[in-house]
């Protein structure tokens, strides 16, 4: 599982920020706002919908990316 999953830099900036502004102290509290914060929250901030199932993909957020030894590159 090795495909890139980005986010526009400003929707992640918002998000922190507002993660912050409501109690979260560290990157995995942050994290952890983000992937608990309703649909209708996310799209404030501007993270895109799925077109298919029109939900805003940021479960991935919680778990680490695949090292690069790991994807052959």
């Amino acid at each position: 599982m090795c495909e890139d999953l980005r986010y526009p830099a400003l929707a992640l900036l918002c998000a922190a920020v507002s993660a912050v502004l409501t109690g979260a102290r560290s990157l995995i509290a942050i994290s952890e706002w983000i992937t608990d914060a309703p649909q209708q929250v996310l799209s404030v901030p501007g993270f895109a919908a799925d077109p298919l199932t029109g939900l805003r993909p940021v479960a991935a957020l919680r778990n680490r990316a695949p090292s690069a030894a790991a994807c052959g590159r």
